[in-house]
């Protein structure tokens, strides 16, 4: 009796398991999901939830990151992301969010755009569509996140931050 008592724990356990990780495909999961790896220069973690064009600027980012010191990279793991709303209108998503660095908060992030996919094993899954033709001026972000934030404005930006900041303009 134990056996199958133990047999059906796990197969309650595994079911649940896999009906969780159906559910972390809301746009805001996937938000979360991505603005945390990529704040977090974890680009790999990131391209999971990438469009293919989100994915090649993040191996160029990737790329660049190897420049900055450890303790930069230590200090970007401390940034918290909290998003503010979601706007889900077909198969776009805008995700307006706020990232936490410390004592410093830079508010009024522009939009996270997500959109849902229609081909492969992706289909009917939110991803983030992040491009340098987003930023607008299509400069190369990296360079400028070798400073870390200068003050609790924003300052100089840190380098997840600058290709978000580009786009309002």
């Amino acid at each position: 009796m134990k056996k199958i008592l133990r047999s059906f724990s796990v197969m309650i356990m595994a079911a649940i398991f896999l009906i969780s990780c159906g559910a972390k495909n809301s746009s805001k999961d996937v938000a979360n999901t991505w603005l945390t790896s990529f704040y977090h220069m974890d680009y790999e973690g990131a391209k999971k939830v990438s469009t293919e064009d989100t994915k090649a600027l993040l191996t160029q980012l990737s790329a660049l990151s190897g420049i900055l010191g450890d303790s930069v990279k230590k200090e970007k793991m401390k940034a918290n992301i909290v998003i503010k709303d979601t706007k889900e209108n077909g198969d776009t998503a805008m995700v307006t969010y706020s990232v936490v660095e410390g004592k410093d908060t830079m508010n009024d992030m522009p939009p996270l755009k997500l959109i849902r996919s229609n081909s492969g094993d992706q289909k009917g899954k939110w991803l983030v569509s992040f491009t340098k033709n987003d930023q607008g001026s299509g400069a190369n972000p990296e360079p400028a996140g070798a400073t870390p934030p200068a003050d609790s404005t924003g300052g100089a930006p840190t380098a997840p931050a600058e290709p978000a900041d580009t786009a309002h303009h």
